[in-house]
């Protein structure tokens, strides 16, 4: 099963269909802020990617659990 996970906030999807739809949300709302369709969704990722979500709270500088585990020397299962 192949799992797809947003860029942005972290969103997962089991269907591409779903994924893409979900991208949508993001676009709009980069539209919204800047006045423009972005040129391509790297632009929207740089635009929202540090932004807090639902999925991340405290924006791209939040320690997920995989980081803090590394950081402290744990194994990556």
């Amino acid at each position: 099963m192949t799992v797809y996970t947003c860029r942005i906030c972290g969103f997962e999807s089991e269907s591409p269909v779903g994924i893409v739809s979900h991208a949508t949300k993001h676009k709009n709302r980069f539209e919204s802020l800047v006045g423009r369709p972005p040129e391509d969704y790297d632009e929207v990722v740089a635009l929202l990617g540090s932004q807090p979500t639902l999925f991340a709270p405290y924006g791209s500088d939040q320690t997920t659990l995989t980081d803090h585990r590394t950081d402290a020397g744990g194994d990556q299962r």
